[in-house]
């Protein structure tokens, strides 16, 4: 029996602009998750034989000196409690660059696999049991596809390959130039017994062809669309039998929501800040879309400092419109410039077309927000 945690896309040195002063304080929240997952493997009562980093550990290629000494100092921790680690350079920390941190300092205890195309395995004994690797660290310069037709070898042991890519036909994103394209297909006649994938953030798990195939995603959501819980991967390998199961490990929470002001009956800014106050934890990193008609104009960083202690961030995406409000139908009314504008931009609301009313009601709301920020 092997048993190894399988992390990715750790992004040491990320810094998420969108979070403005607390980007900073995410920063190293990302560093703690490794420092967290370097604990759990070390821990003798989780019988961690291996960790696995398929690529990304780095969010830069060339990081800062503090954050190479940071990951020499857990890769150190790990070799000294008797563990092995293995790890491949992934988009981010890539192997292309002539200055990639992984050409220019070597890390204790770790097999780094720099193969930039498909190479023979490299074989470790654990428990007395011979783990085979198969990895690459994608090169554009060199490395030539297909990448995925890793061939298992006639060995005795396990069978593990390691690849920093995107499946083909992921509804998640389209592919781009530097994205290692694998075919799931392709990965089940592999023969491995897992197949350790990194680049996409949210955890996934195929068994093309009987072969376990699976994405960790992050410790730490790094942008939205990486919501809700997120865990350390913890896989089992006895014989050819393969058990993943996920340990819950996020500190801090990404969560996207939406409040439709008609339906939910938001009236005032307080009736918005009472809404946001029901959803708030200290931890949550929250992004709220706002739409249908609204009786008020909002002032978003008005809003976010009302609310600034409640939770962690939180951004908002107002999709509002003034128009069907009792608001406008007050303004149309008045023999004023205001009033006029309003009445032609209802006049253009109504004859637009779907595509283009949306762009008229943005503009209605913007033209009275001026209106509005002039008298006061």
């Amino acid at each position: 029996m092997v048993r190894f945690i399988h992390l990715a896309d750790l992004h040491l040195g990320a810094r998420p602009a969108y979070l403005g002063v607390r980007a900073d304080e995410r920063s190293r929240d990302f560093e703690a998750a490794f420092k967290r997952a370097v604990d759990f493997a070390c821990d003798p009562s989780k019988t961690i034989d291996l960790v696995l980093i398929a690529g990304d550990l780095f969010d830069s290629h060339n990081p800062e000196p503090r954050l190479v000494a940071l990951a020499e100092a857990q890769f150190q921790r790990i070799a000294e409690a008797g563990k092995h680690a293995v790890l491949i350079a992934g988009t981010h920390d890539s192997y292309r660059y002539p200055d990639c941190i992984y050409r220019m300092r070597t890390f204790p205890g770790v097999d780094l696999l720099t193969d930039p195309n498909i190479a023979k395995p490299h074989t470790i004994t654990v428990r007395d049991v011979p783990v085979h690797l198969y990895g690459m660290s994608w090169d554009s310069r060199v490395s030539r596809p297909p990448y995925d037709e890793f061939k298992r070898q006639d060995l005795p042991g396990i069978h593990i390959a390691l690849i920093h890519g995107s499946i083909k036909g992921n509804p998640e994103w389209e592919l781009e130039s530097r994205d290692i394209p694998l075919s799931l297909e392709q990965l089940g006649k592999t023969g491995m017994h897992y197949v350790a994938l990194g680049h996409y953030h949210n955890f996934r798990k195929e068994r093309p062809g009987g072969v376990t195939v699976v994405y960790p995603g992050t410790l730490e959501g790094r942008k939205f669309g990486e919501n809700g819980p997120r865990h350390l991967v913890v896989v089992e390998i006895e014989g050819d039998a393969v058990r993943v199961e996920q340990v819950l490990f996020n500190q801090r929470t990404l969560e996207e929501e939406q409040i439709n002001f008609a339906l939910q009956n938001i009236q005032t800014p307080e009736d918005l800040i009472r809404e946001i106050e029901q959803r708030a934890k200290p931890n949550l990193i929250l992004r709220l879309v706002l739409d249908g008609p609204s009786e008020f104009f909002i002032e978003e960083e008005a809003l976010r400092e009302r609310v600034r202690e409640k939770l962690f961030h939180l951004e908002l995406d107002d999709q509002t419109t003034a128009y069907g409000s009792t608001l406008i139908h007050r303004f149309e009314e008045e023999r004023t410039i205001r009033g006029l504008f309003v009445r032609r931009m209802q006049e253009q609301i109504r004859a637009a077309n779907d595509e283009e009313r949306p762009l008229y009601e943005h503009a209605l709301k913007i033209g009275l927000e001026q209106f509005l920020t002039r008298e006061s």
